[in-house]
């Protein structure tokens, strides 16, 4: 899902987002590269991260 808004957090791998071959439309985390991002085709099945608001009062779990 997507709100179209552009991102407020990136962490590019060196030389990424490189869009190969024109096809490369989603990011994804690498492991072996501390975590930082590559983009990536988005018919790879992965988890995903969720970004949303957190309320007054509220603690984050994790």
């Amino acid at each position: 899902m997507s709100t179209l808004e552009k991102m407020g957090f990136t962490d590019w791998s060196p030389n990424q987002p490189d869009n190969y071959m024109s096809h490369q439309d989603c990011a994804m985390f690498f492991l072996s590269d501390n975590y930082h991002w590559n983009d990536h085709y988005c018919d790879v099945k992965a988890g995903y991260i969720c970004e949303r608001e957190i309320e007054e009062g509220s603690s984050v779990i994790g």
